[in-house]
């Protein structure tokens, strides 16, 4: 997703998505960073929680499964080596918080992973072990690495 038009096309997949498995096909949504120099998780955590609860409103949570695909070394990391939350029981790991967030909402979590090529349907990826993987989805929404505008010294 990289510009406007990126996010309203997103929009209307997304919600073809729904319709089709209100129509009963069980359908595999993937939400993640979509290289492996991404350093912006934290958006595609956000978009992937956003999108479980548009599945959950729509009554179709049952009928798909949420894949968050990232090239963090551990959930919780964010690119920064990770963070912790303060709560009124102490302080809690980020990697802790968030898997059980995921646990919590049946959103299976794929780490370690740099994309390197996104085809129709499937995403193939490469974990930090060189293993090469490859996703088949139905819906996916990945961040592309930021680069920032051009500037004139």
């Amino acid at each position: 997703m990289c510009t406007p038009g990126h996010a309203t096309d997103a929009s209307e997949q997304l919600d073809a998505a729904i319709e089709r498995a209100r129509a009963g096909e069980r359908l595999r949504f993937v939400v993640g960073v979509g290289h492996g120099q991404c350093t912006c998780e934290g958006a595609a955590f956000e978009y992937a929680f956003n999108v479980e609860q548009k599945l959950t409103q729509a009554g179709v949570r049952e009928n798909t499964e949420l894949v968050y695909l990232s090239n963090e070394p551990e959930l919780g990391d964010f690119g920064v080596g990770g963070m912790s939350f303060r709560t009124k029981g102490g302080d809690i790991p980020g990697q802790q918080w968030m898997s059980s967030l995921f646990r919590e909402r049946g959103i299976r979590a794929i780490t370690r992973a740099a994309v390197t090529a996104v085809e129709p349907q499937t995403i193939r990826y490469v974990q930090e072990d060189g293993s090469p993987q490859a996703l088949d989805f139905d819906f996916a929404m990945l961040l592309p690495p930021f680069r920032g505008v051009a500037l004139t010294a």
